[in-house]
This record gives C-alpha cells, sequence and structure tokens, in this order.
C-alpha cells in the first residue's frame, strides 16, 4: 500500500486531461485505471519511456473507463502468458 502511494504522489496534475510524471503527460483515464491496479502500475513505472510512449498512445484510441481498465488489466496478465 505504501509504495502505491509513493507512485501516485509522483503525478502531478498539469490540466484536467492528464498527469505528468518524470516529464511524461499521461492521460487522465490511463493514470486512474493504473491506480486501481497495483501490479500494471509498477509494471508501467519499470519501463522504458519508448515502451511507455507505445502505450500511452494506444490509449489515445480507447472510447471508455471499461476499455481502459481492461487494456491496463491486460499490461500484467500479458506478463504472465
Amino acid at each position: 500500500m505504501i509504495k502505491r502511494e509513493m507512485i501516485i504522489t509522483d503525478y502531478t496534475s498539469r490540466n484536467e486531461g492528464t498527469f505528468s510524471s518524470d516529464g511524461m503527460e499521461i492521460p487522465m483515464g490511463l493514470g486512474m485505471a493504473l491506480t486501481k491496479n497495483l501490479a500494471a502500475m509498477n509494471y508501467f513505472a519499470a519501463l522504458p519511456m519508448a515502451q511507455k510512449q507505445r502505450i500511452i498512445e494506444h490509449t489515445h484510441a480507447i472510447g471508455s473507463k471499461h476499455e481502459m481498465q481492461a487494456y491496463v488489466d491486460s499490461l500484467v496478465s500479458s506478463m504472465y502468458h
């Protein structure tokens, strides 16, 4: 639980639609979905910037909270398959 709080506090709201972490803007929906899946949040945080950017670019095609959460959950499930 402490690790989750540390990661979340690294995000600062830059505007209504994005968070900023390590100089990278993260869409609000992605950031919110990551907070609901600690394993996915840690996985995303450990990725190189180029892989993070590919994930972020993919999220622009997602149209709902449910789809976003499923995508974020799939990031972790793909590690085990």
